[in-house]
């Protein structure tokens, strides 16, 4: 009896040991072959397809791309064991939600996570003391992240493309310096969307360096390419390989440039192309070519191995990248034709100029610019960082200065200082105020001010009231934003236009609008300030930073779009921040109804973030980490005016077959105001299209315009799922898009065949309820219940027959 009884406490006992093993220790069996380790415990590679991942407890060490590009994996638990993991070893985990860290492991370290887009929240543990270079770069959707008060190193470019982050930090630990930081660097960094090579460094040209780099750490590299150059453009044209990397761009191999015309064949440069977006930039002045918006490549060229990213999973059909103009049409200075050059000094533009681009100059050495009459625009960025520029004559046809135009030249930085260059508290040149540096409360604006450049008075809580001259004629972007003092404004009969967000977070509660305005822009004014329109029709307007991705703030919900009131006093809602109805009408004049282009809320919107495409059957669009309210309009057109001229212009730089025929798309993406969204930075819109007919059958390149209306040439996939074949591609702007047949037979080897036109995203992670991880528990538990229900029964019977 004794010995029946013992037996029966020894199996319940046996029955709790079981149900308290650990779940990685009670299965490791069945996946232990999907791990590659070392004897000294270094894990070199995960090859498993599970969503859950727990890493043995064998492994000490992480290796470099261990887990890369594994888009399975949704969880990972790292063991208190592992006190290292190398550079890369979760990069591209696109549906990585959740990771767990173990105590061993005391550094995150350099890119570890980045391009992880399914990480949404994360907590830091004590034991990690350094977080690395770049560790969580591009994880778009991470919004918030809990740093304790033991990590006392955290690399400046740690979180860098994490545009939507909340850091958490207790105060006064290196962590809530960090994020302090963090925020201003996010403020003063506005290339990072628009510049393709931008990597966050400050490096100023009085160095002599400024040195982009790719996404993945490759250096640009000029020279020639073994075995290439024959010296004839007809058989050496411009072309490129592309094969994606590991963070969806593209790599190229060396191309090689050539003078045409009267010196045809004459070989000017052979350049390295990493990046997707990266371009040659044609000199028209000098004839030279300028590789990344960096130093002329001398013709002779260097000796210089060509790197080639490694091809992963998949091939792409070849294409072609060429070179653009620093001078568009003689009239426009191209986006960043000359950003980050670090050879100029004074500089002329010629008198036909009109637009001077985005970034065109910014963080170059330029020390002087003579503007020519003539110049309206200014653009986003041209001048920022512009180090040593001093001065600067804005002609009286400027009527636009975008944002950042000036930001952080020494022209503003010197007047800010101690009021070098201006005229008592405003910098202005050609009656375009550019900066202020006043502390009074009652401003009047000076006579002879025409235009206010954006921002220009943004942040100054002191100002209660401010008072246009007669002369002025513009309100730009942002000119008072932020002015939460400023309770009264005076505004002039001759002022014609009001910018968006011009007196956002200001405390007025009404203003009487001239009659002479005839524009208003996105959210001029905080909704419930009472807006008396005086002009007999008032349009309403936005400005090009309207149209980013990531400025969403800037947009409004349940907008009307396009509305055009005639004079009754109303003000249509898209005037105000935040859409409220008009206040001094009683409600939203303008359009009714759905805004224009809105998607339909009962469409199926398929996976997490595919975008519903109206106007080509069965095309389908993609948009990296956003989630719903965007749609996509494919319209077919014969012919495009600004594309034709743009293969017009490229036409004397680069040889190209395309006697395959063609097919032409506008493309326009609106979100859930109507609005139009038309830059994406960073975060590209994949495009899959049904392999027209006029095409079929041959490689295809998919041509389009930048900004300026410059021809780009994207590299593209030719993929089969199921019956359909599709022409894909990447795009991080929305204009034309034509499809060229080369008229060369595709083959096999360039078709990829696919289950999903799309790799797809995980959601973020929901908290799951209680009854959902009970079910959780009982569902991982399954085996070792059976054998502790088993066990628990075998000792009942010892101890009934006991009994007995």
């Amino acid at each position: 009896m004794k010995t029946r009884k013992l037996m029966g406490v020894l199996l319940l006992i046996l029955a709790l040991v079981v149900l308290q093993l650990p779940y990685a220790e009670a299965d490791a069996a069945t996946s232990a072959s999907n791990f590659s380790i070392t004897a000294d415990g270094v894990l070199t590679k995960y090859t498993g397809t599970e969503g859950k991942v727990t890493i043995p407890s064998s492994v000490l060490t992480v290796a470099t791309d261990a887990f890369k590009d594994n888009t399975h994996i949704t969880s990972v638990t790292i063991p208190d064991s592992v006190e290292k993991i190398e550079a890369y070893a979760f990069w591209g985990c696109a549906n990585l939600q959740s990771v767990s860290i173990g105590s061993g492991l005391k550094e995150i370290g350099d890119y570890v996570f980045a391009n992880c887009k399914g990480l949404s929240t994360m907590t830091i543990p004590g034991n990690i003391t350094t977080i690395g270079i770049k560790a969580f770069e591009d994880d778009v959707n991470l919004t918030d992240i809990t740093i304790p008060y033991q990590t006392f190193h955290i690399h400046e470019t740690a979180f860098d493309g994490c545009s939507r982050l909340v850091i958490h930090a207790i105060e006064g630990t290196a962590a809530y310096k960090y994020a302090t930081d963090f925020y201003v660097r996010q403020a003063q960094m506005p290339e990072y969307e628009d510049v393709a090579e931008y990597t966050g460094d400050e490096t100023t040209p009085e160095n002599g360096e400024g040195e982009g780099g790719s996404d993945a750490g490759d250096e640009a590299e000029a020279g020639n390419a073994e075995g290439s150059a024959t010296g004839d453009p007809e058989e050496d044209p411009l072309t490129f390989h592309f094969t994606p990397s590991s963070d969806g761009t593209y790599y190229g191999s060396d191309a090689n440039l050539y003078v045409t015309g009267g010196s045809a064949g004459k070989q000017l440069s052979s350049v390295h192309i990493v990046g997707n977006r990266a371009v040659f930039f044609m000199d028209n002045a000098d004839g030279n070519v300028y590789y990344g918006n960096h130093q002329p490549v001398s013709p002779e060229g260097e000796d210089g191995e060509a790197q080639v990213a490694e091809n992963g999973t998949r091939s792409a059909v070849t294409d072609s990248l060429i070179p653009k103009y620093t001078i568009v049409d003689g009239r426009i200075v191209a986006d960043q034709a000359y950003y980050k050059r670090s050879d100029l000094n004074h500089i002329t533009l010629p008198e036909t100029i009109t637009s001077i681009g985005q970034f065109s100059y910014a963080r170059s050495s330029v020390n002087h610019i003579d503007l020519p009459e003539g110049l309206t625009e200014i653009g986003y960025g041209a001048f920022y960082h512009c180090d040593r520029l001093q001065s600067v004559e804005i002609p009286a046809t400027v009527m636009t200065v975008e944002p950042q135009a000036f930001g952080y030249t020494a022209w503003v930085n010197e007047f800010l200082a101690d009021g070098t260059n201006g005229t008592g508290d405003f910098l202005m040149s050609g009656g375009v105020i550019v900066s202020y540096r006043g502390t009074v409360p009652e401003v009047t604006l000076p006579e002879g001010a025409r235009v206010i450049a954006a921002g220009a008075f943004s942040g100054h809580t002191e100002i209660e009231s401010v008072r246009f001259p007669d002369s002025m004629v513009s309100a730009g972007e942002e000119s008072f934003y932020g002015c939460s003092s400023l309770r009264e404004v005076y505004l002039n009969q001759g002022l014609q236009n009001i910018k968006d967000r011009a007196f956002a977070g200001c405390a007025l509660s009404t203003v009487d609008l001239p009659e002479s305005v005839n524009a208003l822009g996105l959210q001029a004014f905080d909704g419930g300030v009472t807006v008396n329109a005086g002009g007999a029709e008032l349009q309403m307007t936005h400005e090009p930073t309207a149209e980013r991705l990531s400025n969403k703030a800037f947009r409004q919900e349940n907008a009307s779009y396009g509305a055009n009131p005639a004079a009754s006093g109303g003000v249509v809602e898209r005037a105000f921040a935040g859409g409220a109805e008009d206040p001094a009408s009683g409600g939203a004049d303008g359009v009714s109804g759905d805004p224009a282009g809105a998607p339909d809320p009962a469409a199926p919107l398929g996976s997490e973030y595919e975008v519903p495409v109206t106007g080509v059957s069965d095309a389908q669009a993609y948009l990296a980490g956003e989630k719903g309210g965007y749609q996509l309009t494919m319209i077919g057109a014969p012919s495009d005016i600004a594309l034709d001229a743009a293969m017009e212009r490229a036409s004397s730089l680069h040889t190209y077959n395309l006697s395959g025929g063609s097919a032409l798309y506008q493309l326009n993406l609106t979100d859930a105001t109507g609005l139009p969204v038309t830059r994406l930075g960073r975060q590209g819109l994949t495009v899959a299209i049904p392999v027209p007919l006029a095409v079929s059958g041959q490689e295809v390149i998919v041509a389009t315009t930048d900004r300026n209306g410059q021809l780009e040439l994207l590299p593209t996939e030719i993929v089969t799922v199921g019956e359909t074949t599709y022409v894909r591609f990447t795009t991080y702007h929305l204009s034309p898009f034509a499809l060229y047949g080369t008229g060369k037979a595709l083959s096999t080897e360039q078709i990829l065949t696919a289950d999903t036109v799309f790799v797809q995203e995980s959601a973020a992670p929901v908290t799951p309820s209680a009854r959902e991880l009970f079910t959780d528990w009982v569902e991982s538990h399954r085996i070792r219940l059976m054998i502790s229900a088993g066990i628990t029964l075998v000792a009942l019977l010892l101890l009934f027959v006991k009994v007995r």
